[in-house]
């Protein structure tokens, strides 16, 4: 005889299983069958069901779905909310780093320009420097020929040539070698305005490869600062600097003595120098051009930069300030809702578990009273009036056949009764349920090492064999599990009574399909496991 697949009582309530037992082969039970279910979770697998719900347990699922979508939507806040804060922080980064190195580079101009300006001014205010030597050296030089020619006392020969040709030669040498720096800075400035020149009415707007324009250079560099002070020095260069050169030609550099007699006797030109006012016209110009230069490099000196390369650091260190405290708020309201979520759903779960313990008692309470009170007292005096008509001599065997049934199945729902009884006290005695990760095989095998010396002595050979597929490692309660088997096995002992005939555990395990995909977990599979 074999029975499986036996539902399971719904006092446990907490899953999905079945159990049952064969003999193999099969022996006679005279007073019914036992069977269990057990609760058995497999850590091998990766899936999970909840299959046994109460009306509590159903309203608990669908409220934890929408809490699911809740903590769901308020992650995905989170979420985002770190990804605009990175973006935020990289956004704030790179434009700060481009906005600091524009500044930088500005600044950079401006030193380079300042510079350039500086350099153009001092140039300039050499060759007005040497100007002025020259013309001191023309007045030293006219002074001692006129002292020499109005002296009333004859000079020899001797004293002219040692001391006063000497001296004027040596005037006069200097004076050569001031018209020479004087004649470089004349070129150095025809040079310059020159290339500027040719920039300006160049097409391309530069010059061959290799040609470098101070001038130009700077006007470009001033262009991209200010371009009213590249238009300024443009217009300073082309209305002062070059007349300043023509100037400096016709006034002076035309006078310059051309052959040693006139370097010998250089009264004539040092007299034309000092006449007709060519000093001054040539200071006057240059002294223009100085103002315009001081104007520009004034003018780049009141280009403040630095304020504004620490004004954006500053704002981004107040905006990131704003955006974290922002971020923190933001982060810890939608915690804080997950959090309540959660401590909701565990409330929900502890009244749930509550309940169905509730309704657990309340159900094995009614169950054993209907057993006890109801259902054995009437079936105790059918047995003994099915047993009494049995023993009568004057029933037809028809009616003799029919009370053995009736006595058979009279038995059989007692001990099923009995049965029912037995595994009511088991699930009352184990209400907090003990969940741990056990190894099925082990503990099968050590409830059937306690029962070999009892299927010794009565010869009845006792095996276990597991079913394909069945897993090794569950998770259930093992002390509930222990009771049940012994209970069982004693069962199965204790009605059997034709020696020689096997007894043998068969454990099979099917996977349990899963009802919803929402129920589906990386974590654990449910598992039918039938004890047969």
């Amino acid at each position: 005889m074999a029975v499986t697949h036996v539902k399971p009582s719904p006092v446990t309530g907490k899953g999905r299983f079945a159990a049952g037992y064969t003999s193999r082969p099969t022996a006679v039970l005279d007073k019914g069958i036992r069977s269990k279910s057990f609760n058995l979770t497999s850590s091998e697998s990766r899936q999970s069901a909840l299959a046994v719900r109460t009306t509590h347990q159903e309203k608990t699922y669908e409220m934890f779905l929408s809490y699911e979508r809740d903590i769901d939507r308020y992650s995905c806040y989170i979420s985002r909310a770190h990804v605009l804060l990175f973006l935020a922080l990289a956004t704030f980064s790179i434009v700060i780093c481009n906005l600091q190195m524009s500044l930088l580079t500005t600044k950079t101009q401006v030193v380079a320009s300042e510079e350039d300006i500086y350099t153009e001014l001092v140039g300039m205010k050499n060759m007005s420097s040497t100007l002025r030597r020259i013309r001191a050296l023309s007045n030293l030089f006219g002074t001692t020929y006129q002292r020499v020619k109005v002296q009333t006392n004859p000079l020899t020969s001797s004293y002219l040539e040692k001391t006063v040709y000497l001296q004027l030669y040596q005037v006069a040498m200097q004076l050569i070698i001031g018209f020479e720096d004087v004649r470089t800075f004349d070129n150095s400035i025809r040079s310059a305005t020159n290339c500027l020149n040719q920039v300006s009415v160049s097409t391309a707007g530069t010059l061959g490869s290799g040609t470098v324009c101070p001038l130009e250079t700077a006007i470009r560099r001033l262009q991209e600062i200010n371009p009213q002070l590249a238009g300024q020095l443009r217009e300073a260069v082309v209305t002062m600097k070059v007349p300043l050169s023509l100037v400096l030609e016709q006034k002076i550099l035309d006078y310059y003595p051309s052959e040693w007699p006139d370097v010998y006797d250089p009264y004539k030109f040092t007299l034309l120098l000092m006449s007709q006012g060519r000093f001054r016209e040539v200071f006057e110009r240059a002294d223009m051009y100085f103002e315009e230069l001081e104007q520009i490099v004034d003018a780049l000196r009141t280009i403040k930069i630095w304020p504004r390369l620490f004004l954006p650091p500053g704002l981004l260190v107040s905006l990131l300030s704003c955006a974290l405290l922002l971020f923190i708020v933001f982060v810890h309201h939608y915690s804080a809702q997950i959090a309540d979520a959660f401590r909701i759903c565990q409330d929900a779960v502890a009244m749930s578990d509550d309940e169905v313990q509730s309704k657990v008692g309340d159900l094995s309470n009614v169950m054993t009273a209907t057993l006890e009170y109801k259902i054995l007292p009437l079936l105790h005096p059918l047995s003994g009036i099915a047993s009494l008509l049995l023993s009568c001599n004057r029933l037809t065997v028809y009616h003799l056949k029919l009370l053995k049934v009736l006595e058979k199945s009279t038995a059989d729902i007692i001990a099923a009764s009995i049965n029912v009884l037995d595994y009511i006290s088991v699930e009352a005695d184990s209400v907090q349920t003990n969940t741990d990760l056990a190894n099925l095989r082990s503990l099968v095998e050590d409830c059937l090492e306690s029962f070999r010396p009892k299927a010794t002595t009565k010869q009845l050979p006792l095996s276990c064999t597991f079913g394909a597929g069945c897993p090794s490692s569950v998770m259930l309660d093992a002390e509930k599990l222990r009771r049940v088997l012994n209970r069982t096995l004693a069962y199965v002992f204790d009605h059997t009574f034709d020696k020689g005939l096997g007894i043998e555990v068969y454990i099979n395990a099917n996977a349990i399909r899963a009802t919803r995909d929402q129920e589906n977990s990386d974590l654990f599979r449910p598992y039918d496991i039938h004890v047969e």
